[in-house]
């Protein structure tokens, strides 16, 4: 889903990693839930491992959704990471704020 506007910003929430999809909703482990949840490989990987990367690596994520709307909008556009399953969250869910005007 592209996102729900709330103000002056656009919500996005990712959904889990389509390939991952059927075992992600057969499975009640949160742990198992978040690893399958992400798309990003090195996070997965992170999360079932005691490897720890900073929460501040889903910025690269968020550019994603940055790119896209910065394409469809024409201008830059901030993103802000709300949640995401790295952080302890069990989604991920982006903020994309607005220029003034739109």
């Amino acid at each position: 889903a592209a996102g729900v506007i709330e103000s002056d910003r656009i919500v996005a929430t990712k959904i889990p990693k389509s390939g991952y999809l059927v075992e992600y909703m057969q499975t009640s482990d949160p742990e198992k839930n978040r690893q399958l949840y992400c798309h990003c490989p090195r996070i997965r990987a992170s999360l079932s491992s005691s490897t720890r990367i900073s929460p501040t690596y889903c910025y690269c994520g968020a550019g994603f959704y940055q790119g896209i709307w910065e394409e469809i909008l024409q201008q830059p556009v901030r993103v802000e990471v709300l949640e995401s399953v790295l952080g302890g969250g069990d989604i991920c869910k982006i903020a994309i704020y607005l220029p003034p005007g739109l």
